[in-house]
């Protein structure tokens, strides 16, 4: 597969727009081309500390444009527009709100999307994200996310999206220091029902990297290990 593409910004004084082009020939499907138009804006609010922020995305796709790498190309819909907006209400409430619309091609049906979010931050460590919203097969969804900061190396993060009854709870413990140190981590996941955990610790040196992950999963059905399996990974020096 052969592409090739075109970007220009332009910078004005109500926002910068973006516009982007690419095309390819695939050997086996023939020719294809994409299309993005991207608008941003953002001010400062300087009674607040923050920034109100624009963003809108408008892509095209056809059906056969495909990736360097591609085997098949998968373009399930042509049209997809993006838009968000957000703003800090005080100095510890930001909130927002989002759309998008995609229109299917074959048997795709078209899809789209509306959702609130804020973000509240109840420490300058800790900080709470509320989101609700509507999609399309779907219905109504709800989510909301964690984040506590220990310390410059530790973090605590959790988090649950309704749209797959997906409620998740991490720790992971990375150094500053990036040589002869050891990073680790542990996740619970319920998805659906069924539990799985993982957790994984890496050894960083100078002549490279080795991870040691372990991870297992518990079938909501029957109760029994879906799936039991340890595995280490060495990766390669950075220098000599």
């Amino acid at each position: 597969a052969q592409q090739a593409g075109l970007r220009g910004d332009l910078g004005t004084p109500v926002g910068l727009f973006s516009l982007e082009g690419a095309f390819s020939r695939h050997d086996d499907f023939g020719s294809g081309h994409a299309i993005r138009l991207q608008y941003r804006y953002s001010r400062p609010i300087e009674n607040l500390a923050g920034v109100r922020r624009v963003d809108v995305l408008v892509e095209k796709r056809s059906r056969d444009f495909a990736g360097i790498e591609t085997m098949r190309p998968s373009n399930p819909y042509s049209w997809s527009i993006n838009a968000r907006y957000s703003q800090p209400i005080n100095f510890r409430l930001t909130a927002g709100f989002s759309g998008e619309y995609r229109t299917g091609r074959g048997g795709n049906v078209d899809r789209y999307a509306f959702r609130a979010n804020a973000t509240y931050r109840v420490r300058d460590n800790i900080s709470l994200t509320a989101s609700a919203g509507y999609e399309r097969g779907s219905g109504v969804v709800v989510g909301a996310t964690l984040f506590w900061r220990l310390g410059r190396s530790d973090t605590i993060t959790a988090q649950y999206d309704s749209r797959y009854d997906d409620t998740s709870a991490s720790y992971f413990h990375s150094p500053t220091r990036l040589l002869d140190t050891v990073a680790y981590g542990v996740e619970a996941r319920r998805t659906d029902g069924n539990l799985s955990m993982n957790g994984t610790a890496t050894w960083r040196t100078n002549r490279g990297d080795l991870e040691i992950a372990h991870r297992a999963g518990i079938d909501g059905d029957t109760d029994q290990f879906r799936h039991h399996r340890p595995c280490r990974r060495q990766g390669r020096g950075r220098a000599l």
